[in-house]
């Protein structure tokens, strides 16, 4: 993501967590899921809930699920 953003990839505006982050969290579980053709792909999410840290993978996967 740093190499993207220094590369003008998003369109010379900062980068936020929702959604570059997220979408970015979501394009690589996708494509672990595609390169392995699997149906279904489990990701365990560990660490502390509460940490400000996991934030952006709690809510890439709540956007998933959508």
């Amino acid at each position: 993501m740093i190499e993207k953003e220094r590369e003008g990839g998003f369109f010379r505006v900062c980068v936020q967590i929702i959604p570059h982050v997220t979408d970015e969290i979501k394009y690589r579980l996708r494509l672990v899921a595609e390169k392995n053709e699997v149906d279904v792909l489990l990701v365990e999410c560990g660490g502390t809930v509460g940490d400000i840290e996991g934030l952006s993978f709690l809510e890439s996967f709540r956007q998933m699920r959508l």
